[in-house]
């Protein structure tokens, strides 16, 4: 599988997963994927006001559940995923970046500082992704 259609995989599994979350009744505030100028792979950041208020090992377990669920229909492998509370600095950045740049599209970046973390680029979820299915 070449490199473009594996962080499309990506992007739409990413998508896939905030939504049942979203289903499962865990929150996830904002979420997009980073690929830091480290040479390291991309990675799923996912902010969740249940890191704050339940721990983050409480957190993972719940969403570690959905995440299995997924497996057979899904490029995300699990230790891909970092779950982060709202004071997290990626998280803060990823919420400025919703604020600075509302509406239902999804948004990248190449910005070289992203809530404290040099990066190489980035692709933020529309926050209206996340909203809870009722």
């Amino acid at each position: 599988m070449d490199q473009v259609t594996r962080v499309e995989n990506q992007i739409e599994d990413g998508r896939r997963l905030v939504e049942k979350l979203a289903e499962a009744g865990f929150e996830v505030t904002n979420a997009c994927w980073v690929k830091s100028t480290e040479n390291r792979p991309w990675h799923l950041y996912l902010v969740s006001p249940a890191v704050d208020n339940q721990g983050r090992k409480e957190a993972y377990r719940r969403i570690h559940g959905v995440i299995w669920e997924m497996a057979s229909s899904s490029t995300i492998d699990p230790f891909e995923v970092k779950l982060i509370g709202s004071k997290n600095p990626v998280g803060q950045g990823v919420a400025d970046m919703g604020r600075r740049y509302p509406g239902v599209n999804p948004i990248r970046s190449r910005s070289a500082d992203f809530g404290g973390q040099s990066i190489e680029a980035a692709y933020v979820y529309p926050s209206r992704l996340s909203a809870p299915v009722s």
